[in-house]
Protein backbone atom coordinates (compact mmCIF):
# COMPACT_ATOMS: atom_id res chain seq x y z
CA UNK A 1 0.00 0.00 0.00
CA UNK A 2 1.44 3.55 -0.71
CA UNK A 3 3.29 4.64 2.25
CA UNK A 4 6.23 6.90 3.01
CA UNK A 5 8.96 4.89 1.45
CA UNK A 6 7.14 3.34 -1.49
CA UNK A 7 5.04 5.73 -3.39
CA UNK A 8 5.99 6.95 -6.51
CA UNK A 9 4.38 8.58 -9.88
CA UNK A 10 2.55 5.74 -11.72
CA UNK A 11 2.15 7.76 -15.00
CA UNK A 12 5.15 7.65 -17.08
CA UNK A 13 3.57 9.13 -20.27
CA UNK A 14 2.27 12.19 -18.60
CA UNK A 15 3.00 15.55 -20.85
CA UNK A 16 1.77 18.45 -18.39
CA UNK A 17 -0.17 20.03 -21.46
CA UNK A 18 -3.66 20.11 -19.71
CA UNK A 19 -2.79 22.39 -16.38
CA UNK A 20 -6.08 22.42 -14.65
CA UNK A 21 -7.59 25.97 -14.13
CA UNK A 22 -8.52 27.75 -11.08
CA UNK A 23 -11.48 25.96 -10.40
CA UNK A 24 -10.22 22.34 -10.86
CA UNK A 25 -11.33 21.94 -14.39
CA UNK A 26 -9.18 21.17 -17.64
CA UNK A 27 -9.71 21.17 -21.28
CA UNK A 28 -11.15 17.56 -21.57
CA UNK A 29 -14.01 17.97 -17.96
CA UNK A 30 -11.16 16.18 -15.40
CA UNK A 31 -12.51 17.63 -12.08
CA UNK A 32 -10.09 16.81 -9.09
CA UNK A 33 -11.83 16.88 -5.79
CA UNK A 34 -11.13 14.96 -2.60
CA UNK A 35 -11.86 11.50 -2.17
CA UNK A 36 -14.24 10.38 -0.25
CA UNK A 37 -13.71 7.30 2.15
CA UNK A 38 -17.44 6.77 2.55
CA UNK A 39 -17.56 6.42 -1.43
CA UNK A 40 -17.11 2.77 -2.57
CA UNK A 41 -16.81 3.71 -5.77
CA UNK A 42 -13.73 5.65 -4.48
CA UNK A 43 -12.33 3.41 -2.74
CA UNK A 44 -12.94 1.13 -5.24
CA UNK A 45 -11.59 2.80 -8.26
CA UNK A 46 -8.67 3.92 -6.64
CA UNK A 47 -7.44 0.66 -5.21
CA UNK A 48 -7.72 -1.29 -8.61
CA UNK A 49 -5.76 1.72 -9.98
CA UNK A 50 -3.01 1.10 -7.51
CA UNK A 51 -3.27 -2.98 -7.28
CA UNK A 52 -2.54 -2.86 -10.96
CA UNK A 53 0.41 -0.93 -10.42
CA UNK A 54 1.57 -3.68 -7.83
CA UNK A 55 0.94 -6.22 -10.24
CA UNK A 56 1.76 -5.10 -13.75
CA UNK A 57 4.73 -1.94 -12.68
CA UNK A 58 7.22 -0.82 -11.05
CA UNK A 59 5.81 2.36 -9.44
CA UNK A 60 5.49 1.15 -5.99
CA UNK A 61 7.84 -1.92 -4.37
CA UNK A 62 4.28 -3.90 -2.84
CA UNK A 63 4.31 -7.45 -4.18
CA UNK A 64 0.62 -8.10 -3.08
CA UNK A 65 -2.38 -6.22 -3.81
CA UNK A 66 -4.26 -4.04 -1.66
CA UNK A 67 -7.31 -5.49 -0.06
CA UNK A 68 -10.08 -3.17 0.73
CA UNK A 69 -9.84 -2.44 4.77
CA UNK A 70 -6.34 -1.23 4.13
CA UNK A 71 -7.22 0.50 1.38
CA UNK A 72 -9.84 2.04 3.38
CA UNK A 73 -7.39 2.74 6.22
CA UNK A 74 -5.46 3.99 4.09
CA UNK A 75 -7.70 6.75 2.65
CA UNK A 76 -8.96 7.62 6.28
CA UNK A 77 -5.52 8.42 7.37
CA UNK A 78 -5.70 11.51 4.57
CA UNK A 79 -7.54 14.38 3.52
CA UNK A 80 -6.23 15.57 7.66
CA UNK A 81 -3.55 17.88 8.36
CA UNK A 82 -1.54 18.90 5.65
CA UNK A 83 -1.91 15.19 4.11
CA UNK A 84 -4.27 15.33 0.98
CA UNK A 85 -6.16 12.82 -1.38
CA UNK A 86 -7.70 13.81 -4.05
CA UNK A 87 -9.20 11.97 -7.27
CA UNK A 88 -9.40 13.19 -10.67
CA UNK A 89 -12.79 12.54 -12.41
CA UNK A 90 -14.03 12.70 -15.55
CA UNK A 91 -17.61 11.78 -16.70
CA UNK A 92 -18.07 10.00 -13.21
CA UNK A 93 -15.03 7.61 -14.02
CA UNK A 94 -12.37 8.37 -11.96
CA UNK A 95 -9.13 8.58 -13.84
CA UNK A 96 -6.39 8.85 -11.11
CA UNK A 97 -5.74 9.91 -8.07
CA UNK A 98 -3.13 11.66 -6.27
CA UNK A 99 -1.95 12.26 -2.08
CA UNK A 100 0.42 14.17 -0.04
CA UNK A 101 1.40 11.46 2.87
CA UNK A 102 3.78 11.68 5.91
CA UNK A 103 7.31 11.68 4.97
CA UNK A 104 8.27 9.58 8.02
CA UNK A 105 6.79 9.20 11.01
CA UNK A 106 8.57 10.78 13.54
CA UNK A 107 7.25 14.68 14.54
CA UNK A 108 10.01 16.84 12.94
CA UNK A 109 8.83 15.39 9.80
CA UNK A 110 5.66 16.56 10.13
CA UNK A 111 6.33 19.74 7.24
CA UNK A 112 7.42 17.06 4.67
CA UNK A 113 4.83 15.31 2.90
CA UNK A 114 5.53 12.55 0.57
CA UNK A 115 3.84 13.02 -3.21
CA UNK A 116 2.29 9.99 -4.98
CA UNK A 117 0.25 10.20 -8.19
CA UNK A 118 -1.00 7.12 -9.72
CA UNK A 119 -3.08 7.18 -12.84
CA UNK A 120 -5.32 4.87 -15.05
CA UNK A 121 -3.28 2.62 -17.53
CA UNK A 122 -5.88 3.64 -20.33
CA UNK A 123 -5.41 7.36 -18.90
CA UNK A 124 -2.15 8.12 -19.16
CA UNK A 125 -0.59 10.29 -21.14
CA UNK A 126 -3.84 12.73 -21.43
CA UNK A 127 -2.17 15.42 -18.33
CA UNK A 128 -4.00 13.82 -15.72
CA UNK A 129 -0.95 12.97 -13.97
CA UNK A 130 0.31 16.43 -14.19
CA UNK A 131 -3.24 17.88 -12.99
CA UNK A 132 -2.84 16.13 -10.03
CA UNK A 133 0.81 17.07 -9.41
CA UNK A 134 -0.28 20.98 -10.27
CA UNK A 135 -3.58 20.79 -7.85
CA UNK A 136 -1.90 19.20 -4.79
CA UNK A 137 1.31 21.69 -5.25
CA UNK A 138 -0.93 24.41 -5.16
CA UNK A 139 -2.59 23.21 -2.22
CA UNK A 140 0.65 22.73 -0.42
CA UNK A 141 1.95 26.17 -0.76
CA UNK A 142 -1.51 27.29 0.58
CA UNK A 143 -0.74 25.32 3.70
CA UNK A 144 1.55 27.05 6.04
CA UNK A 145 2.40 23.51 7.84
CA UNK A 146 4.19 22.03 4.71
CA UNK A 147 7.60 23.19 3.99
CA UNK A 148 8.80 20.63 0.99
CA UNK A 149 7.48 18.12 -1.22
CA UNK A 150 9.41 14.53 -1.65
CA UNK A 151 8.49 12.25 -4.55
CA UNK A 152 10.50 8.89 -5.08
CA UNK A 153 10.55 7.94 -8.20
CA UNK A 154 11.81 4.30 -9.65
CA UNK A 155 14.86 4.46 -11.77
CA UNK A 156 14.14 4.35 -15.29
CA UNK A 157 10.74 5.93 -15.25
CA UNK A 158 12.26 9.35 -17.20
CA UNK A 159 9.09 10.59 -18.40
CA UNK A 160 7.79 11.09 -14.67
CA UNK A 161 11.10 12.64 -13.95
CA UNK A 162 10.83 15.09 -16.74
CA UNK A 163 7.32 15.96 -15.60
CA UNK A 164 8.78 16.60 -11.58
CA UNK A 165 11.35 18.61 -13.47
CA UNK A 166 8.75 21.03 -15.23
CA UNK A 167 6.84 21.49 -12.01
CA UNK A 168 10.79 22.89 -10.60
CA UNK A 169 11.57 19.46 -8.26
CA UNK A 170 15.42 19.21 -7.96
CA UNK A 171 17.10 15.61 -7.56
CA UNK A 172 18.73 15.30 -4.92
CA UNK A 173 20.11 11.32 -4.83
CA UNK A 174 19.58 7.74 -5.52
CA UNK A 175 19.58 4.85 -3.36
CA UNK A 176 20.96 1.65 -5.59
CA UNK A 177 19.19 -1.83 -5.76
CA UNK A 178 16.94 -1.06 -2.89
CA UNK A 179 13.74 -2.97 -4.20
CA UNK A 180 13.77 -6.17 -6.26
CA UNK A 181 10.60 -6.71 -8.49
CA UNK A 182 9.80 -8.93 -11.70
CA UNK A 183 13.31 -10.44 -11.30
CA UNK A 184 15.28 -7.25 -11.27
CA UNK A 185 17.18 -5.33 -9.01
CA UNK A 186 15.25 -1.59 -8.91
CA UNK A 187 16.99 1.67 -7.41
CA UNK A 188 14.78 4.79 -6.33
CA UNK A 189 15.73 8.18 -7.10
CA UNK A 190 14.44 10.96 -4.51
CA UNK A 191 13.37 14.29 -5.80
CA UNK A 192 12.20 17.38 -3.80
CA UNK A 193 10.25 20.96 -4.36
CA UNK A 194 10.48 24.07 -1.80
CA UNK A 195 7.38 25.20 -1.11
Amino acid sequence: MPSADSPHTADPAADGANRPASDGRVASGLVIRPLSPASPSDLESTRAIYNHEVEHGVATFDIEPVCADAWRAFALRHNRANHPLVVAECDGVVQGYACLSPYRDKDAFGPTVELSVYVRPDGRGRGIGAALMDHLIRTARSDERTHRIVSVITGGNDASERLHERFGFEYCGTLREVGFKFGRWLDIRHWELDV
